[in-house]
């Protein structure tokens, strides 16, 4: 049974610099560092925009055949997810690649629960899903690394209890195809000794799923924390390299899409 026990911070009206923006910034900290994320209200979806998407967009859309929705949204990775036989309500469009597991995902549903959180403590924080102009802000595993460790990776999960449709949108950050990221200068120092060194992210999806990492409990720290023993760190990169060939890195799309659309459905 998930609980509720989000922060959630009201943005609507503040500026940076203003009248309660540092309070604002110290909620919103608080809360990613202690659980990955935080509620935040925002003006910026407001009623009108809430019921365009959930009550007549979405709609609209998984209504039309499989056919159709193939057709307008085609593609490995920008395209139709329909139904498969161990999530056989869930449905899926995806209009420009993302990830899940890269940097900050905000996320928006309607008025239907089902999105939770995950606390350090392994119990389970129930996302409302009926209070207006409100977003879930989700750090993702690049966000770990960004900040040198400050921020985690938030584990989080979609469970439907009724028996209604449940719409959801979600809007996601991640580095240019190629890039890598690296702890912030300001992060890293005396106390906060250096934690990650940089993360090339499509790299670290194909090592994550395709290699070694899955046999790890943490595999970001498997694939670019500093180690005590580079030795080790050095043999299982060989051993990623060695294992991964072209086939098997086409591979990757029809693994991240299921890990992404089972897990980490919103």
């Amino acid at each position: 049974m998930a609980t509720t026990g989000i922060s959630k911070v009201d943005l609507r009206g503040l500026e940076p610099g203003g009248p309660g923006w540092e309070e604002a910034r110290a909620a919103v900290t608080a809360s990613v560092e202690a659980l990955g994320a935080v509620l935040v209200a925002h003006g910026a979806l407001g009623p009108d925009l809430r019921q365009a998407l959930f009550g007549r967009a979405a709609p609209e859309f998984f209504a039309l055949p499989p056919d159709a929705k193939r057709r307008l949204v085609s593609g490995p990775v920008h395209g139709y997810i329909g139904p498969r036989p161990k999530a056989p309500a869930y449905e899926s469009a995806r209009v420009w690649e993302a990830a899940a597991d890269g940097g900050v995902v905000r996320s928006a549903a309607d008025i239907i629960d089902g999105l939770e959180l995950q606390a350090k403590d392994g119990t389970w924080l129930a996302v409302p899903a009926d209070e207006p102009d409100t977003i879930a802000v989700v750090a993702g595993e690049l966000l770990t690394v960004v900040t040198n460790g400050k921020v985690p990776a938030s584990v989080h999960r979609v469970r439907t209890p009724s028996d209604r449709e449940r719409f959801s949108a979600q809007f996601e950050s991640r580095p240019k195809y190629g890039s890598s990221v690296r702890p912030l200068e300001e992060l890293v120092g005396e106390g906060h000794p250096l934690q990650y060194t940089p993360c090339n992210f499509d790299e670290y999806v194909d090592f994550r799923f395709i290699g070694d990492g899955r046999k790890l409990t943490d595999p970001l720290k498997g694939f670019c924390g500093v180690a005590k023993d580079e030795n080790l760190m050095a043999v299982n990169r060989r051993l990623f390299d060695s294992k991964v060939g072209l086939k098997r890195r086409w591979m990757l799309v029809s693994v991240v899409l299921l890990y992404r659309t089972l897990c980490l459905q919103l």
